[in-house]
Order: structure tokens, then sequence, then C-alpha cells
């Protein structure tokens, strides 16, 4: 017994040993290097065992090393280029090419509640990447949308810092309810102004038409748009470095008259009337002051070079079960005047974690901080201020009251001087979402998210007597306390399978939306202290007043959706959303909006590969759905009361009337759009892009109606009226070079076509018109509608221009009805809308080795607005204004009339000198960047380097030169141009 003891550990001794001689003899370590097609080394490739757990990264030099068994399967992953396996046995693993795939980031869009393959969408969706949105400097990130979306119509509100954008989806819907498309950031309403820093987002999605949004319901009745921000990534701890600064100038400033030239034209508007003698045109002070050249140029004294600048760090990494992503901003813009700026300190953190094999969840934060210090307009002060005199005392001191011409009128300098005027905005808003994911069997996912959005401001202002507000009277302050607190609960339940050529997707869900908004005023006038500014409201003597507000809402949905793919060829789109809104009347409260869509992927017939073989993708999709909108302020559906003051036994008291009438049967305001799109490539896809064909019909508006005065209220919210939206858009890119090396020369276009025509098709009580709010049936919403300017009376035309009451020099409008006289009401007509013809926008993008260049254009065709830099011409001559080409004897012009001082503003038909052609087209952006060899950055230990400059908004092309009009015709805050330089690091 003894004896087979020792023989038997002997024997497990030698079994073990061969155990592990086995084992050493499957287990080895490979190593290799990865590469691009041209050769050089890719840094960060993911390097992992297929249904293993252990992975590598390469190097600065493309190198890896793995722990690998003989019959493994070796991935390498990497994004932009087309994944390879390859057996860990294979000779090739030593040397591994990876091929770069550009649609890999194309392949897959956002859309609502999910992803899908592109080649499976069956809606109208246009798509923004990170790299588009890096490319242009602004506070906002969503203006790099502006001229790259097909439907998109967007412009810059004007040039101060921090300024909104002003935009639509295919047109305007409604005629008192919001136009604006829904934002979504991660699933989650955000609202227009993106405080995200560009480099945090990942892609950005707009929804067009009705198969798309309609899963949003009543929410994506203007479209949809969203905003998807970038998740941590397993493997090498990626950190980015991106920042851009540099000085931003007026551009578009309006020629306004210099003294010499206001002179000129005081003499005419007296010569007008007999008097030359400028003893009896001008004050002693006027005279001395032109006689000494003591002239005021305010415009170029309150307008200052400003100052923009941007930085953003972000990383971003994690394992096979933890990711997370990080990154803070700072942003700084100075704007043209004084008390004009914006500081943003922004911050984002995710985290996503694998909890078990089906058992997923993740969460974001995002925190915003603004301090936005905002200048009241001093240039309509500075533009018609009598331009003779001083702006500063000779010995130095500020002068209240330069002008020579007027001893009442206040220097736009004044709101500059201390504790004269502050108005200043704190924000602070925090952001989040998180969710949490369960796979219950294989293809069966129930999502659960949760969104917040606090936000928190406090507005405070102050303006002393001394200054424009006060205009010498009395001083002002207050303060806004506004807390917005939005809440949003998701749950989606989502199918996904193949079976064999059938490919099915269902969709359930249910959506809670509740929106919480209080706020505080508190005002008084004259302040006991100015440098107590709005800090101590207590000590105003004057006027205090208190007020505060509380409004709540709240929108139930449930929703679903049907995808289905047969052969990869026919797909079919069905979707049904119900919405509830607290905001309507009792019984009307619950909205249904379907929607059904049809695609059919010809290319992929074999009727085509034999046929057209230039052609590399071809699909024509159609589809139908209804939205809705109960975008309109809480409380429509209640009769309000207002408050009035009385006496009463001789003490003030205050008493309650009825205000608004209220309307027990107000619903919903429905939006129903056809659409068919195609989508197109050729020579693979060399040439690509979609052509969209749509019409959306808007009825049951939600419309004021005004009311006769004897009913007591002045007006009703009803659902009457419908308007039609009708468009084309084209989304084309074209490669004009591909390059045949790394370094070889490349050129890339991309073009966007965006054609609306907006039309009301009925109004309230079947009229044709609405003269108060200018709407007109077969117009657009918003149109001119005033006396049509045909020219000046000349000379040799007295008796004609006698038969209407007036003389050479005045303005001549047409007589429409052909009576030989003006009237308001038959001779006024509809002179233009500010609705475009088109929109165009045109990006070329050149790289040629370590540099790239790209110059994006965007033009505005078509559009007429109402121009001050025209139409605030001053005829009397008693004060200053934009230089223009006026009628004299001398200079029978058709431009502008003879001057008059018995004439004014409001004399007859001067308003039609307002409207201009506002068409434009603007070199918005050229970027001329360089990227750094591998070569170099492998020895710093950096991955890319690329150092760029930009021109921003430099060039304009217009009938109004030097007026810049994306401005929309006023000549405060003008348009800005930025010489921006930048740099982008990752490591």
């Amino acid at each position: 017994m003894k004896h087979f003891s020792i023989f038997k550990r002997i024997s497990l001794t030698v079994l073990v040993c061969l155990f592990q001689l086995n084992v050493w003899a499957q287990v080895k370590q490979i190593s290799g290097i990865v590469s691009d097609e041209k050769g050089e080394p890719l840094i960060g490739v993911n390097v992992s065992v297929k249904g293993g757990t252990n992975g590598a990264i390469t190097d600065l030099e493309g190198k890896f090393s793995l722990n690998v068994e003989g019959e493994d399967v070796v991935v390498f992953s990497y994004i932009g280029y087309t994944t390879q396996e390859i057996r860990a046995n294979d000779p090739k693993i030593v040397k591994v090419i990876l091929v770069e795939d550009s649609e890999t980031l194309d392949e897959v869009v956002v859309v609502g509640y999910g992803v899908m393959k592109k080649s499976d969408v069956t809606g109208s969706i246009s798509s923004l990447k990170s790299k588009d949105l890096t490319s242009v400097p602004t506070s906002n990130v969503l203006e790099a949308m502006q001229g790259k979306i097909a439907g998109l119509d967007m412009t810059k509100s004007d040039g101060e810092a921090g300024s909104a954008l002003n935009f639509t989806l295919r047109g305007n819907r409604s005629l008192n309810a919001s136009n604006a498309p829904l934002i979504m950031v991660d699933g989650v309403a955000y609202g227009s102004t993106l405080d995200i820093n560009p480099s945090d987002i990942e892609s950005i999605e707009v929804l067009k038409d009705a198969s798309s949004t309609a899963i949003y319901g009543s929410r994506g009745a203007n479209g949809v748009i969203l905003i998807t921000t970038k998740r941590g990534s397993a493997g090498k701890t990626n950190v980015s470095f991106n920042a851009y600064f540099g000085p931003q100038m007026a551009v578009g400033l309006a020629d306004i008259m210099n003294a010499e030239q206001y002179a000129a034209l005081k003499r005419e508007a007296y010569r007008t009337q007999g008097i030359t003698d400028d003893n009896s045109i001008f004050t002693a002070n006027e005279l001395q002051g032109l006689k000494n050249h003591e002239y005021l140029d305010f415009q170029d004294m309150c307008v200052n070079t400003g100052f923009v600048q941007n930085y953003e760090v972000s990383v971003n990494g994690g394992n096979e079960k933890t990711q997370v992503n990080f990154s803070l901003g700072y942003y700084k813009e100075t704007g043209l005047f004084k008390n004009d700026d914006l500081t943003r300190f922004n911050g984002m953190i995710g985290v996503d974690q694998t909890i078990t094999k089906r058992l997923k969840a993740g969460a974001s934060m995002l925190f915003t901080y603004k301090d936005n210090n905002k200048r009241q307009d001093p240039l309509n002060q500075a533009n018609k201020i009598v331009p003779i005199g001083k702006a500063y005392n000779d010995d130095g001191t500020f002068n209240m009251f330069p002008s020579y011409g007027s001893a009442t009128s206040v220097s736009p300098l004044a709101d500059e001087q201390p504790n004269a005027y502050k108005n200043n905005t704190l924000t602070k808003r925090l952001f989040g979402t998180a969710y949490l994911n369960w796979e219950i069997i294989d293809d069966l996912l129930l999502r659960t998210t949760l969104g917040v959005d606090f936000n928190n401001s406090r507005r405070g202002y102050f303006y002393d007597k001394n200054t424009i507000n006060g205009g010498t009277k009395e001083s002002k302050s207050g303060g806004e306390l506004g807390s917005n607190n939005n809440y949003t609960w998701e749950t989606t339940l989502n199918y996904n399978k193949t079976f064999g050529e059938h490919g099915f997707n269902f969709l359930l869900g249910n959506s809670v939306i509740s929106n919480h908004a209080e706020s505080f005023d508190l005002s008084g006038k004259n302040q006991t202290f100015a440098g107590n500014l709005f800090w101590n409201l207590a000590s105003a003597t004057d006027q205090r007043e208190i007020a505060s507000n509380l409004v709540e809402d709240k929108m139930v949905s449930f929703f679903g959706r049907i995808h289905y793919k047969l052969k990869d060829k026919y797909l079919f789109n069905v979707s049904l959303r119900a919405d509830g809104s607290s905001v309507l009347a009792d019984g009307h409260k619950w909205g249904y909006f379907p929607s059904a869509a049809f695609a059919w992927r010809i290319i992929d017939e074999n009727f085509m590969k034999d046929a057209i073989s230039f052609m590399s993708d071809l699909k024509l999709r159609l589809s139908w759905g209804l939205s809705g909108n109960s975008a309109i302020s809480p409380y429509q559906t209640l009769g309000g009361l207002g408050s009035t003051t009385y006496s009463f036994s001789e003490i003030g008291a205050y008493g309650y009337f009825p205000r608004n009438i209220s309307n027990k049967d107000l619903g919903w305001e429905k939006t129903q759009t056809f659409n068919i799109g195609v989508d197109f490539g050729f020579f693979n896809n060399r040439i690509s892009g979609n052509l969209e064909i749509y019409q959306t019909n808007t009825t049951d508006l939600l419309m004021s109606r005004q009311l006769p005065p004897t009913s007591g209220f002045a007006n009703v919210m009803e659902n009457i009226g419908e308007v039609r939206n009708r468009g084309i858009e084209i989304g084309l890119n074209t490669v004009n070079f591909k390059p045949l090396t790394r370094d070889g020369f490349s050129w890339n276009t991309n073009l966007s076509f965006t054609l609306n025509r907006e039309s009301i098709q009925s109004l309230a009580s079947g009229s044709n018109r609405d003269l108060v709010n200018s709407w007109f049936v077969g117009e657009p919403i918003s149109v001119y509608y005033d006396y049509n300017k045909i020219g000046i009376w000349q000379l040799g035309e007295e008796s004609e221009a006698a038969k209407y009451g007036q003389i050479p020099g005045d303005i001549r409008v047409e007589d429409i009805d052909k009576n030989g006289s003006i009237s308001s009401e038959n001779d006024r007509k509809i002179v233009g809308t500010d609705r475009p013809d088109f929109v165009l926008g045109m990006n070329n993008y050149f790289a040629y080795k370590g540099f790239d260049l790209s110059v994006f254009m965007y033009a505005r065709v078509g559009q007429t607005i109402k121009s001050e830099a025209s139409g605030n011409y001053k005829i009397d001559g008693l004060e200053n204004g934009p230089v223009v080409d006026y009628w004299t004897p001398e200079n029978p012009t058709n431009s502008h009339p003879r001057p008059d001082k018995n004439k004014n503003l409001s004399s007859a038909y001067m308003s039609t000198l307002y409207y201009q052609d506002g068409s434009f087209l603007k070199i918005r952006e050229i970027t001329l960047g360089y990227s750094l060899p591998n070569t170099w950055l492998n020895k710093i230990k950096i991955s890319k380097c690329r150092v760029y400059g930009t021109l921003k908004n430099f060039f304009t092309f217009s009938h109004m030169q030097p007026y810049d009009p994306e401005r929309g015709g006023s000549l405060s805050f003008p348009m800005t141009k930025q010489i921006v330089f930048g740099v982008n690091l990752n490591f």
C-alpha cells in the first residue's frame, strides 16, 4: 500500500506537469504593428480576443502585444476604419492594415428613441457629425448648422455678446403658438441656447418629416433636433484640448452723416421753405462749432473691438465594464460696446457601467454658469444726435449734453460712466440624464430614462437718471429671480429581431413631462445712492413694486412604433403617439398622432445592378404623418382677472375685473405632412445626396381672435385658420478630387438648397385678411403691407403731382385703384415678406499634405427687410440719420424725398422708405489649418496637433452695402466679424 501511495503521487505530479506543458504550449504572446493603407501607424487601436476579456491598445508606434491561444480570433477596431478579425495563428497578424471606411460614422443615425442604419431610414433626416461642429467658433453650437441642413432657415439675431439665433425648420406653421423646433439633448428637451462644448457633441440629427417626428407627437410639430453627447469608451484614455481666440470687429455698420453732411441736410430742409440764412437755420453754438470743426462721431466712440476666446479640455476612457468621460469649458466674449460681455463656465461628466451581462446603467450631468452683462443700445442715440459739439469738456470731464443742436440730448456715452448703468444676468443650470438598460431576453431591451433640468437665473438692473434710459428724470433699479425646474421620465420597450429575409423592430413607450416655473420681480425708482446699483432695492424711494408668478404644466404620453424590413430592400414604418396636455381644455386634452412611411432600396434590385452600373445608391421614400402643437401659455382655457386701483372712501384700494374670456373648447393645433424623398449616389458615391419634396398643412391654429367691444373682452384664443407649407430640399455631396496618396490633393464639396413656400389658407370667420396682424389668405405669415413707392415726383410732373396734393420732391406711391387719389383702404398692398425665396449653403474642403482649407458660403435670397439704414432718414433735419440719396432740384433722384423742415417721419408715405431687398451672399468662414506630421508628434507623445486660423463673416455681397442684411434691418448691435486662431490637441 505504501508503494502504491508513492506511485499515485508520482502519477499525479506527471499529469499536472503534462497539463501545464499543454497550456504553455497553447498560450503564447503575439505582437505586431497596426497601420493604415498608407503605412502610417495607428495609435489607440483596440486589440482584443473575441469573446474573451484580455485586450491591448496600440502605442504611439502602432505596436501591440497580446496573450492568445492558438485558435483565438483577434479583433482590431478603430473609429473610422473597418473592423478586422484575424486568427491568432495567421501570419498576417504580425502586420495588420486597417482599411479606412468613410461611411462608418454615417452608417448609424439617431432617430426618435433609438438608432437605425442609414440604409434603413424611411423618413427625412439630416445629420452633422462632431467634426462639422467644431469648425465654427460660436457661443451656441447650433450656429454650425447654418447653411448645412437643407430645410433649416437660420440667421443670427445681432452682434451682441451671446446673441440668440432665429431659425425655423420648413417654414412657419403657427400664427400665435411657437414655431421653434424641439431640441433634445440625450433624449431630454433642452432649449434653443445650447451651452454645451462643441467637442462634447457626437452628432446632431435633424428630423424633418412627420414620419420622423410623429413619435414625439405634439412636441415634434415644428421638427426635432436630436443632439447626442459623447460617451466614454473602453481602451486607451484619450485627452483632448481645443482652444481658439481672436478679436471681433463691427461689420455692416450703416453710414451715418458726419457734421458737414448733416449741415447740408438741414440747410436743404430750410431752403425748401425759402430760408437760406445760416443764422436762421443754426444756433449760434452750432455755427461756431461748424466754424471750428467741432464734430462728433459717436458711432466711432461707442463701437470698440471685442474679443472672443474659448478653451475646452476633455478626458475619455475606461475598460470593458466602466466607461467615463469628463470635460471642462471656458468661454469669454467681449462685445463691441462697453458693458456688453458674456462669461461662461461649463462642465460635463458621464459614466456608463455594465452591471451584469444583461444590465447596464449610466448617467451624465452638464453644469453651466453664465455671467452676462447687457448694454442698453447706444447707437440709436449716437445715430440721431446732432453731430456738432464736444463729447468732453475742455478740462477733460465728461459732457452729459454734448450736442450744440440740442441742450437736452443725453450723450450716448452716458451709460459708460461709473455707477451709471448695470444690467447683469447670472444663470446656473444643471442638466442631467440617467438611464437603466435591461436586456430581458435576447433582442428585447427595456430602457428607462430620467431627465432633470434645473435652471435658475437672477437679473439685476440699474440706470441712473443721467443715462439714456433715465433721460435726466429719475433712476430705476430692479431685480428678477427665475427658477425653471423640468422633469422627464420615459420608459421604452424595444424588440429587434431578424428571421431570414424579415427584420422587425417593435417599440412601446411611455413619457411623463412636468414643468414648474417661478418668478419674482422687484423694482423701484430714485435710488438713494447710485453706488447701490440693484443690491439694495429698499433704498429706492419711489414707486416700489413687487410681483410674483407661478406657471406649471404637464404632459403624459404613450407611443409605439413598428419597423419592418423585407430582404433589406422594402422598408415599412408606422407609429402612433397619444399626448395629454394640461394646457388645453377638459375634453380636448388628448391628441393622437399617427404616421406611416415606406422606402424602397431600388439600388439593391437585380435589374439595377445589371442596367445602371454607375449608380451606387438609389432609394425612394414616401411618408405621411400627423403631429400637433399645444405650445401656448398655460391657463389660456381659464378666465383670468385683471387688477386696477380706485378710490374707496378716499382711500386707495385694489379691484379686479374679468380680463380674459375662457375657451372651454380650446384643443390641439394639427400639422399633417406628406414627404417624397430620393437618396442617390453615383460613381461609388463620388456624387451623393438626397432630394425632398413636401407639403405641410396646419389646421385648427391656436389663434387669438378679436372680439367686439360690446362683449367686454378684447380677444379670445381659439382653434381657427389654416397654414400650408410646400417645399423642395436638396443635399449634395461630391468628391471632386480623391487623393491617390496619403499626402495627395483632395477636394470635397457639400451643398444644401432650401426652397419653402408658406401661405395662410384661412383665417377667423372666413375672412380673407386681418389688417391688425397683417395676415392675408394666400400669403406668408409675416408680410409688409403698405403703400408701394414707385419713385419721387420730378420737375415737369407738377400738374400730375398736384392731383394727389403733392409737389416735386415728394414720395410717389402707386395709385392701385386708378381713381386719382390715394387711400389707406384701396391703395396699400403687400410690398414684401421676410421669408426668402431660397436659402443656399456650400462648403468646399481642400486638403494637401498636412494642410486643410475650408471655404463656406451662405446665401439668403428674395427676402425683404425693414431697413433703418434707409427708413430712418430724418426729413426735417432736426436730427442726424443715415446717409441717403435725397432729392433736390439739382439731384433729381428717385431714392429719398426732398428734406423739408415742416415734415417728419409720420409724414405721408415715409414708411415706404424702409422696405429693401435684403438678399445677400456671404463667405461665412474661411479656415486654413495645418496638422503636424506624426513623425514629429511621436517624439513628444502627442497623437494629434492641428493649428488653424479662421476669418468669420468677413465678406458680404448685397444691394445694401455696407449694411449687413442678415441683421434684419435694425441698426442696434451690428453684426461682427472675427479673426480666430485655434489649436486642436489629442494626447
